[in-house]
């Protein structure tokens, strides 16, 4: 295989969820994506509230801040969130070579 750059490949972590568990989460109750809509909606509005008129002119730009503002502010605390969750619903882990 050749390389783009002359840089070695990184080696990530990869963390291995019990199958059980992969099918469980993808089965969502009404009610809990009801409140993800909920969550989502309160979320904009406080994105919404915080952004410059002039960043909000076309769906370009509108796209553009709502990614930055999620990377930001949105995704670090379901990070976080994640990140204390209980041991036992990882079962190992495992590296991966990626280019």
């Amino acid at each position: 295989m050749q390389w783009l750059s002359n840089s070695p490949p990184k080696v990530i972590r990869s963390t291995i969820i019990k199958s059980s568990q992969v099918s469980e989460s993808k089965i969502m109750s009404p009610e809990e994506r009801q409140e993800i809509a909920a969550h989502t909606q309160a979320i904009a509005k406080i994105l919404y509230k915080n952004t410059a008129p002039e960043q909000l002119t076309s769906l370009g730009k509108m796209e553009e801040v709502v990614r930055d503002r999620m990377q930001e502010y949105v995704m670090p605390e379901v990070g976080i969130f994640l990140s204390k969750m209980s041991p036992e619903k990882v079962v190992g882990t495992r590296d991966i070579l990626k280019a």
